[in-house]
């Protein structure tokens, strides 16, 4: 029988998870907080918390954004959550097997629900400082998929992503959202290679191309996610603009100011999408 190497990775690492949250049983869902986000006041109790660099195999290299790279087993309505508080980024060079694995694992202990969290810059003049963007479909400027050479984790090899996204999913982060006061727009994620940002020109073709807004993150996270058959949703707040003329330009520093900001509205939505997601 065929091993692809992620496969390997996540059975090992899934018996290193099992053997360091020895609470966990049947999460219903595994939420990833990209760069700037906080686990702070999502899950009303802490069941265990392990760092992910102890069980993923891709050694203890911090994290370039010093995310804390932590995992943390906890409850919302008397439901087991998975919140992973960073995670790696392609643009790290550890390969996509590092990105996906979280995910993977969290998938083999039995999550089908999956929620990502991350900064973006905006490429819309109606999305601005503060706004959120529930994503519906992506473009990606990755050099390859998290899929390749792992079909062996699959069902099926080729698997579609006309819905990439889950409907069912978005409609129940949008009603939860309502009720803190956010009201996110729909539209296209656009994963940019980075570390850098996007030049000018770059950010005017990736618009031309149907984006709404560029992230570094979100796009391999969710490619697996919905191959691996789970419902999948991406919430990302604007930071700010994406690069043009007639925009400052958004700093890293800037991005943290905003997601701190908006720490306590995503927080309480968040423990209400968990109370109502079956």
């Amino acid at each position: 029988m065929r091993t692809d190497p992620l496969q390997s990775l996540t059975t090992t690492a899934t018996t290193a998870l099992r053997k360091a949250l020895p609470a966990l049983e049947n999460p219903i869902a595994f939420l990833q907080l990209g760069s700037t986000f906080s686990a702070s006041g999502i899950l009303e109790e802490t069941l265990g918390q392990t760092s992910m660099t102890e069980w993923t195999g891709f050694g203890d290299a911090p994290s370039p954004s010093l995310l804390p790279l932590l995992l943390t087993l906890g409850t919302c309505g008397g439901k087991q959550v998975l919140v992973a508080e960073g995670h790696r980024y392609a643009y790290e060079g550890l390969g996509l097997d590092a990105v996906v694995l979280p995910l993977c694992v969290a998938h083999a202990c039995g999550v089908r629900n999956v929620i990502l969290v991350e900064p973006c810059l905006s490429l819309r003049e109606d999305l601005k400082a503060g706004g959120w963007l529930m994503a519906t479909d992506y473009t990606s400027a990755l050099s390859a998929s998290p899929l390749q050479g792992n079909t062996a984790l699959l069902d099926q090899p080729f698997p579609s992503m006309n819905h990439v996204f889950s409907q069912q999913l978005n409609s129940e982060l949008v009603n939860a959202l309502a009720g803190a006061g956010i009201s996110p727009k729909l539209g296209v994620v656009h994963c940019c290679q980075g570390p850098q940002f996007d030049s000018v020109a770059q950010t005017a073709a990736v618009r031309e191309g149907g984006a709404d807004a560029v992230t570094l993150g979100v796009v391999p996270e969710a490619i697996m996610g919905a191959a691996l058959g789970c419902e999948v949703s991406a919430l990302l707040l604007a930071a700010g603009h994406a690069p043009g003329h007639w925009h400052k330009p958004t700093t890293y520093e800037d991005m943290q100011e905003t997601a701190e900001f908006f720490a306590d509205k995503l927080a309480r939505s968040l423990r209400t999408a968990f109370a109502s997601i079956r």
